[in-house]
């Protein structure tokens, strides 16, 4: 869900220009480098292919159907590129079944002057041996201070595979639209393509395609290693826009706390903290 929802044309000029020029290029790397919590921030956003991601309903629902264990994970991020005004927060919960999971995503972002809010829920279900297929609902609502609101809901679907041993790859699409339907506004449209690959137990390689309706084509690749079972370091690159990122996991017990940083070219660092709570799998 790498589209931010549209809001009603203003009639001044000088505001729409501020928000283009200012604050929605933050807002748009923001959301598309932590929303999927600290583990895809640490990979530059490359998460649509990763198996066992209990953030898979940002990038891809089929992987709900992976993820072994009943998981609640809280993630934020206090000032996006040194901008307070846009922090962000957002739980994600996983709840495993027999053949597939289902998730729930609440996230909130920005502060008085910017505010939005995302509502998502979906399920992913296996279909075959190493394959997933997943579909989600999300509700989205902005509000500018002294300039109104508008809602929309996008509409999210997604794949996932085991294509060869230690290799997995995973698509996605996101369709959103304005509740209010503005005829002089396209729909927005999304779409994500993965791979990962282990070539053993401690790596883990992973590149990304992603394509906005009306932006360019981005690319990310990151890498993970293991240096024992329960320490994982991370980073990656992409572009468009230009990044990098780095990161870890450490794990105690069910517990897994992630740090992740982003450094953009010309916008500085982010920071983004994310605790994952585990339980044992449903029957």
């Amino acid at each position: 869900m790498m589209n931010i929802a549209l809001f009603p044309r203003h009639g001044k000029a000088a505001c729409s220009f501020l928000w283009a020029s200012v604050f929605l290029p933050a807002v748009v790397l923001s959301q598309s480098l932590y929303i999927a919590g600290a583990r895809a921030a640490g990979l530059a956003g490359c998460s649509t292919s990763l198996p066992n991601h209990t953030w898979a309903g940002v990038t891809n629902w089929s992987g709900c159907a992976s993820v072994n264990d009943v998981s609640v994970s809280f993630a934020a991020v206090p000032a996006p590129f040194g901008l307070s005004e846009l922090r962000a927060g957002a739980v994600s919960i996983v709840v495993p079944f027999s053949g597939g999971g289902t998730g729930l995503l609440a996230e909130r972002m920005g502060g008085d002057l910017y505010r939005r809010i995302v509502l998502a829920s979906g399920v992913g279900i296996g279909v075959g041996e190493g394959m997933a297929i997943g579909c989600g609902l999300s509700w989205h609502h902005e509000s500018y201070e002294r300039y109104g609101a508008a809602s929309s809901v996008s509409v999210d679907a997604g794949c996932s595979m085991l294509i060869a041993d230690g290799v997995f790859a995973g698509s996605s699409c996101t369709a959103l639209a304005t509740l209010a339907g503005d005829p002089d506004v396209a729909p927005a449209r999304s779409t994500r393509l993965g791979i990962s690959w282990e070539p053993n137990v401690h790596i883990r390689l992973s590149a990304e395609a992603q394509k906005e309706l009306r932006h360019s084509l981005s690319l990310c690749a990151g890498i993970e290693y293991a240096i024992i079972d329960r320490l994982v370091v991370r980073g990656g690159l992409g572009d468009e826009p230009s990044r990098s990122a780095f990161g870890c996991t450490a794990s105690v017990g069910p517990i897994r706390v992630s740090y992740a940083a982003a450094i953009h070219t010309e916008l500085g660092w982010s920071h983004a903290i994310e605790v994952e709570i585990a339980w044992g799998k449903t029957e």
